[in-house]
């Protein structure tokens, strides 16, 4: 738009653009007969929307006279740049507990053209086949689906879009869904019962325990552990595979049932636990051993036939068919037999006289 007086020349005159030192003169030209002003170069609204000049209209007198006018130049803004966004792509990290309509990250754009970058709107126009998201048209927030929270997939690539009604620009968003531990491990079996003979070699594999936990990446990770200093003093276990071990030689007489507490633990610390019940069974390793060192009883000579002399006892630290006695008379090498003359019950260890014992006496 022009000053209404920038066409007001006089008969007899010439117009001309007076060089004010700015860089408004040079986007125009004059017809100096016809006072009309005219572009010289391209008018961009983005790099100047105002232009200011001063136009002189001089006479052919002598002295010759003139005078001026200020013309006010608005360029107006045409659509005529695209929107553009304030980055190529966008990365997101979310957990997979995010809930229904949470926010997860914001795309935004600019567009040159002033009448314009107020009316952008956005959209996903790919990557979103099942409607895990959304996206606010106007403030390009995104934000999971409010109508359902989704099984997500662990990773996506939104395919983005603004427009400012003529032209559009695309984006691309990845959405890393990282997993959060929602299982502790749980064992098979709460308890397990193992049977190992006393005296085995060292290291040997008695059992494995096994967990699993439904996690994924490194929370569903599992070690494991005996809980307890005491245990592993008799056991190890494999830390990955769950194997059982004995540490040393175990000794059903010192102590015949171990309750070996193990743990199983996810990359995000998350505990199960179960119990290794270990029983020792016994191996017959020890000798009967008689209740006193030394008996003694005094018998008259005229005791009858199947009169008891003395009951000796003995014991045996191990179990079952293993600790069951026998007792027997042994006879010495001299020409003494004492067998001859007494028996014992095998069962009950009685000692009994089975001979006239008076000839003993002479």
């Amino acid at each position: 738009m022009a000053d209404r007086h920038a066409r007001a020349f006089c008969t007899n005159s010439s117009g001309s653009i007076v060089a004010d030192g700015s860089d408004d003169s040079s986007f125009f030209h004059i017809d100096a007969d016809r006072g009309i002003v005219l572009t010289k170069q391209k008018l961009d609204h983005e790099a100047k929307s105002r232009l200011n000049f001063e136009v002189v209209a001089t006479d052919h007198g002598y002295p010759a006279l003139s005078t001026s006018v200020n013309v006010h130049v608005i360029v107006m803004d045409l659509n005529d740049n695209a929107p553009r966004f304030d980055h190529p792509s966008y990365e997101v990290t979310i957990s997979d507990r995010v809930k229904r309509g949470q926010f997860v990250t914001i795309v935004t754009a600019s567009d040159e053209d002033s009448s314009d970058a107020l009316n952008l709107a956005y959209s996903i126009v790919g990557g979103n086949e099942k409607q895990a998201f959304s996206i606010d048209e106007y403030s390009g927030a995104i934000a999971l689906s409010s109508l359902r929270k989704p099984l997500l997939e662990a990773r996506y690539t939104l395919n983005v879009s603004v427009t400012d009604g003529v032209f559009t620009a695309f984006t691309r968003v990845y959405i890393r869904v990282e997993n959060s531990n929602h299982y502790a491990p749980a064992f098979a079996h709460p308890v397990y019962d193992v049977d190992v003979t006393e005296n085995s070699d060292a290291r040997r594999r008695i059992a494995a325990v096994s967990a699993t936990d439904p996690d994924l990446g490194v929370f569903g990770d599992i070690v494991y552990d005996i809980s307890s200093a005491d245990m592993k003093e008799f056991f190890t276990l494999d830390q990955y595979t769950g194997e059982l071990f004995t540490y040393k030689k175990l000794d059903r007489e010192e102590q015949a049932l171990y309750n070996v507490p193990v743990t199983a633990t996810d990359g995000g610390g998350r505990s199960g636990y179960c119990i290794v019940r270990v029983n020792v069974a016994d191996q017959g390793d020890n000798m009967p051993q008689f209740v006193m060192q030394d008996y003694k009883a005094n018998v008259y000579s005229t005791a009858p036939v199947g009169s008891t002399v003395v009951h000796v006892s003995a014991i045996d630290k191990d179990l079952g068919p293993n600790a069951d006695l026998e007792f027997s008379i042994m006879d010495g090498s001299d020409d003494f037999r004492p067998s001859q003359f007494f028996s014992i019950n095998p069962a009950t260890g009685a000692i009994t006289v089975i001979h006239d014992i008076l000839s003993l006496r002479e």
